[in-house]
């Protein structure tokens, strides 16, 4: 993630159903490390990555999804991404 630290961006939670998303992601773990970090868009990225990679996992997501979706993520662009994951989270439910 080559732009996380210096990059002005305001701070945005995660969306509100994350957690049907991603039943085991710890958020709160997830949060102290960011802060400990001094990167609050950690938490973001990290589930993100987790999300992706689930959706790999399980055949939602391609090798060239992948290959899209990388750069969206090492720029913090959310929108982009959610806008993949409102398509393809019945599929990942």
């Amino acid at each position: 993630m080559r732009c996380l630290r210096g990059y002005i961006r305001p701070f945005q939670p995660l969306l509100e159903d994350y957690h049907s998303l991603c039943p085991d992601f710890n958020l709160e773990m997830v949060e102290a490390s960011a802060q400990d970090f001094h990167i609050l868009e950690l938490t973001r990225a990290i589930f993100y990555v987790i999300v992706l990679n689930d959706a790999l996992t399980l055949g939602v997501a391609c090798v060239y999804m992948l290959d899209a979706l990388v750069p969206v993520l090492e720029w913090l662009n959310w929108g982009t991404f959610e806008s993949w994951l409102e398509l393809k989270s019945e599929d990942l439910l």
